[in-house]
C-alpha cells in the first residue's frame, strides 16, 4: 500500500473491469460498464502473491482484487452516500472536492443502482 504518485482521485470514475472479473464469484454479475465513487489517495501498489486483479484504472491503478477465495478489496466506495461525501468534501475544501461532490450528487441514483447488487452479493457470500 502507498500513496498515488498522481495525487488524490476524487469524483465519479469508470470501473475498469478485467477479464477475471467476468468469472469472479462476487463481481461477475457487476462486471459491466459502470461508474463508482473514488475519493482516495492510498493505493495497493504491490498485490500479494496469488491475488487476482478484478478492476484497474486506465493508468493501471488497482481498483478491485480478490486476495483469497472469499476475500475481496475494492478501491472505490460502494458504501458512500451523498451525506458521507458532503462530510468528506467539507474536510477537504477546494475546487476538486467541490467538483467531486457535484459529480456524486448528479450520479446519486445511478450509483445506488450500480452498487446495491454488490451489497446483496456480499451478504449472500457471507451467509453461504
Amino acid at each position: 500500500m502507498g500513496r498515488s504518485a498522481r495525487g488524490r482521485q476524487i469524483g465519479v470514475l469508470e470501473v475498469g473491469w478485467t477479464g477475471a472479473a467476468a468469472t469472479d464469484p462476487l463481481v461477475a454479475s457487476l462486471a459491466t460498464p459502470r461508474r463508482a465513487i473514488q475519493w482516495n489517495e492510498d493505493l495497493v501498489l504491490d498485490p500479494p502473491p496469488g491475488a487476482v486483479l478484478l478492476a484497474a484504472t486506465a493508468l493501471g491503478e488497482i481498483q478491485a482484487m480478490r486476495f483469497a477465495p472469499t476475500v475481496w478489496g475494492v478501491q472505490w466506495h460502494p458504501e458512500a452516500t451523498l451525506e458521507m461525501i458532503k462530510s468528506w468534501a467539507a474536510n477537504e475544501p477546494g475546487p476538486r472536492a467541490d467538483a467531486g461532490l457535484i459529480a456524486v450528487r448528479d450520479a446519486e441514483a445511478e450509483l445506488e443502482l450500480s452498487w446495491r447488487d454488490l451489497g446483496k452479493a456480499f451478504a449472500a457470500t457471507v451467509t453461504a
